[in-house]
């Protein structure tokens, strides 16, 4: 049993580290500008949170 428990922990700790780094990666790779994606906003495109803005008179 304390082997079973021992994999567990280490299983479970080295996804937990998996997780950490790519969470790092992905936080590292928004903060570099990436000029493909730099598109006109329109007045339909949602809005910072996701809400939708009222289109522009």
């Amino acid at each position: 049993m304390t082997d079973t428990f021992r994999t567990l922990r280490t299983s479970t700790s080295a996804s937990t580290e998996w997780i950490k780094s790519h969470l790092d990666r992905m936080d590292q790779a928004a903060a570099r500008p990436n000029p493909e994606n730099n598109f006109d906003v329109g007045s339909e495109s949602p809005g910072p949170r996701g809400e939708r803005r009222p289109p522009a008179e």
